[in-house]
């Protein structure tokens, strides 16, 4: 978040994004592949206030 307009200012860190991965390291977000966000974009329902769950696979499994 290096956008003046955005919450938090400049201040890296200062919150978790979620945004298309543009071939570096992020400081904290979560990255995601051109298809993968247009994939989460066309499927998820604001309205549902989704969220997003992060772990490795054992510990995500049921």
């Amino acid at each position: 978040p290096n956008d003046p307009t955005r919450p938090q200012g400049q201040a890296k860190g200062g919150s978790i994004w979620l945004h298309m991965d543009h071939g570096s390291g992020t400081s904290g977000c979560v990255s995601l592949s051109k298809p993968g966000m247009e994939y989460l974009l066309k499927n998820l329902d604001p309205k549902r206030h989704p969220v997003v769950v992060m772990g490795d696979k054992s510990n995500l499994t049921g």
